[in-house]
């Protein structure tokens, strides 16, 4: 391998990790947001139910909307942290490549041993059995977080349908 080959590669490499740290930062900003908003929402509903002494279809209908449209922010934001999770498989498979081209062909003893500590996260693509897809380990927390917070807005959203109903009759 020539030398601005190797220095191209190294390059690459470093700019993949810095990638997978950018996109890692970002799904902490995102999963952020939507808790804010949450918290945000949730506190708006509750000053509004303590506060209004005359209940109307109106408030309802807000709220409601408003409950809505929290769940579906739920939903864009399980997306694009599922598009950032397929973006972060995708760098790292490129530093596994290049990781392999870099080092594979060593006649170095140590290099080589270094290769096959895979339980420590060493990885080779032609090693790799099992290929990094769905969500992740880290995610699976944020998701399940999203997820309940998307039940206590139907919830609430159920709960203000039926208190409207109640108060209708």
């Amino acid at each position: 391998m020539e030398i601005h080959e190797k220095d191209f590669l190294i390059a690459e490499y470093n700019k993949s990790w810095d990638m997978v740290l950018a996109i890692d930062s970002r799904r902490g900003v995102f999963s952020r947001y939507y808790n804010i908003l949450f918290l945000s929402v949730l506190a708006v509903s509750v000053n509004i139910v303590i506060n209004y002494v005359l209940w109307d279809l109106k408030i309802t209908f807000g709220l409601s909307l408003l409950f809505f449209f929290t769940i579906l922010a739920g939903v864009v934001t399980k997306g694009i942290l599922e598009s950032e999770r397929a973006g972060n498989v995708r760098y790292r498979k490129k530093i596994n490549l290049i990781r392999e081209v870099l080092l594979s062909n060593s006649n170095n003893e140590s290099i080589q041993e270094y290769l096959t500590h895979t339980e420590l996260g060493i990885k080779v693509l032609s090693q790799e059995s099992e290929q990094p897809e769905g969500v992740g380990r880290t995610l699976v927390g944020i998701y399940r977080l999203i997820l309940v917070q998307q039940v206590v807005m139907a919830l609430c959203i159920c709960c203000l349908l039926y208190t409207s109903d109640a108060a209708d009759e």
